[in-house]
């Protein structure tokens, strides 16, 4: 038994990178994972992965850019999860410009998901 047995945990940008990390050391601990991203395909290749071992694990797509995509999201985990006990809120934006060169659209994208896109989620779960 894991030491995550028994918990459900909510990952965002879980499609690649440390996201995905996350969500397959959090699985083999024995939670159950709400697989949160844009990328549709890979997050249900990472929650094939997930299952084909015996965990739990649904896809969840979900854009940190819409408020509503954010609700939607975590209605849907908790339908199908039940409640949320742990919440990683690991998507983010990294747009390397120097700051002469930024403009003020990417620095609204940055801004959208890396602290609106957080708070919400935090709020929603």
């Amino acid at each position: 038994m894991g030491v995550l047995e028994g918990q459900t945990a909510f990952i965002t940008g879980a499609s690649r990178g440390i996201g995905r990390a996350i969500a397959l050391a959090f699985a083999r601990e024995g939670a159950a994972i709400a697989a949160a991203a844009r990328s549709l395909d890979l997050l249900e290749e990472l929650c094939r992965q997930i299952t084909s071992t015996g965990g739990k694990a649904i896809p969840v797509q979900m854009d940190l850019c819409s408020e509503e995509s954010i609700k939607q999201a975590v209605a849907k985990a908790r339908s199908e999860l039940g409640r949320i006990d742990i919440l990683v809120n690991n998507a983010g934006v990294l747009k390397l410009h120097r700051i002469t060169d930024t403009s003020a659209e990417v620095w609204d994208e940055i801004m959208t998901v890396n602290v609106r896109g957080v708070f919400l989620t935090c709020r929603e779960v």
